[in-house]
């Protein structure tokens, strides 16, 4: 428990070789270690499940009835290979040149509200309407990735159980 910055890298995990042991693994489900992972990893500050946590990202509340264990795994470790349209991020840039990417949380009239870092969704980067020469959409997710690199096998097992199970539905 505790900061899940401060823990060390076990090892850069794929989706081919953690779906692989996953599948072959009949060890119990710790729920309560799954949720607390997912709160330390700073899930929540983004994703709700259950009415609880973020609405930066997708609502994963009963995620495990409309996705396999390898959508999963694709979906934390490769963020990038599928964003939604819903969740993408705009590339910014500026009339000094200047390049911001973010998500745009709210549009005033003259001056436009960016979360650039989703570990702070509240640290709003103001933009200035008439600032902005060129907006693209990002090919890059919000979402960071290498997020279980910290993990151990038997958390992330943990980890996936949790967003699997009933406790993640309303």
């Amino acid at each position: 428990s505790g900061d899940a910055t401060s823990r060390p890298i076990i090892r850069k995990w794929s989706v081919e070789d953690l779906n692989e042991r996953l599948s072959h693994t009949n060890r119990r489900i710790d729920m309560k270690r799954g949720e607390a992972l997912f709160s330390d990893l700073g899930c929540f500050r983004c994703h709700r499940t259950a009415g609880r946590g973020g609405i930066l990202g997708p609502d994963l509340t009963g995620v495990g009835r409309r996705f396999s264990v390898r959508d999963l795994l694709e979906a934390i470790i490769e963020p990038n290979r599928v964003i939604s349209d819903q969740y993408r991020a705009t590339i910014f840039t500026l009339a000094d040149g200047k390049r911001i990417t973010g998500h745009i949380a709210d549009l005033h009239r003259d001056e436009w509200s960016v979360i650039t870092d989703m570990s702070q969704p509240r640290n709003y980067t103001k933009i200035a309407k008439n600032q902005i020469d060129d907006m693209q959409p990002s090919p890059v997710s919000m979402m960071p990735s290498g997020l279980i690199d910290t993990l151990t096998e038997e958390e992330i097992t943990d980890l996936l159980g949790y967003l699997r199970s009933d406790h993640t539905a309303r």
